[in-house]
């Protein structure tokens, strides 16, 4: 299975120049697997910070049943520091799905909404980001 965390309405729904901002992406979990940690995490994770004043963002998880044990070859791979979060922009699940062989279509998918509160300026300074 692969599994991908992103938020398609970065920096805003009004405006989603970054989209999709992916915030995590595992890799290689077994399929009798109900534990994520035995896959390979190719982009750590980070969590749902929105700006503030950005209006309300969607969080999209997909799931993708793997065809077989993949290399990942020239896959993103980088780690929470700030110098990578330039890198996380322009994601494109879609494209990604398709360079590696993982179908038209997800095998599963959840979202949930959320918007800026005060807490996020300490997850956002946990990451180095402000």
């Amino acid at each position: 299975m692969c599994s991908i965390f992103v938020d398609p309405d970065a920096p805003s729904r009004d405006t989603p120049t970054v989209r999709e901002w992916v915030h995590w992406l595992v890799v290689n979990v077994p399929g009798d697997s109900k534990d994520i940690s035995k896959g390979r995490t190719l982009i750590d994770f980070v969590p749902s910070s929105p700006g503030e004043s950005s209006g309300l963002h969607r969080y999209t998880f997909v799931l993708y049943e793997q065809p077989s044990f993949l290399e990942f070859e020239g896959a993103p791979r980088f780690d929470r520091s700030v110098e990578h979060r330039a890198l996380r922009r322009n994601f494109s699940i879609r494209n990604f799905a398709n360079q590696y062989g993982l179908g038209e279509q997800a095998w599963a998918g959840n979202f949930y909404v959320t918007e800026w509160d005060p807490y996020v300026k300490v997850v956002r300074k946990q990451l180095g980001l402000d």
